[in-house]
């Protein structure tokens, strides 16, 4: 074999070692950063669990701030007053709605009416 082959098969032998070392760290690495990626993939996870349902976050959160604060027989004493608030703001926010809806509402029966007609 000619001296310029032989320094080529020596340079390869010593790149395919290199690369064999090479691939080992990165496995040891991956290896060790597999459970806090796995971590941060799941909170991930969970912030988009979040966005796409932000009341259960407004009632986690408001169930555990009434819970901190007076415990379980505190949040009876002072919750059984806001169930009474509760129902009386869903029944002014039903009027609203109510209100802001029914001209809409004879828009569409007007709109309606007309396509009766022909």
């Amino acid at each position: 074999m000619s001296p310029k082959l032989t320094a080529l098969a020596d340079r390869r032998r010593k790149l395919v070692q290199k690369i064999s070392e090479q691939r080992t760290e990165l496995s040891e690495l991956m290896r060790q950063w597999q459970k806090p990626l796995a971590v941060a993939d799941s909170g991930l996870k969970v912030i988009r669990v979040v966005r796409g349902h932000p009341a259960w976050l407004a009632s986690g959160l408001a169930a555990l701030l009434a819970w901190r604060l007076k415990g379980i027989a505190g949040t009876t004493q002072r919750g059984w007053p806001l169930a009474y608030l509760y129902s009386s703001a869903i029944f002014a926010g039903t009027k609203l709605l109510s209100t802001l809806v029914s001209p809409l509402m004879k828009k569409h029966d007007k709109a309606g009416d007309d396509s009766e007609d022909r």
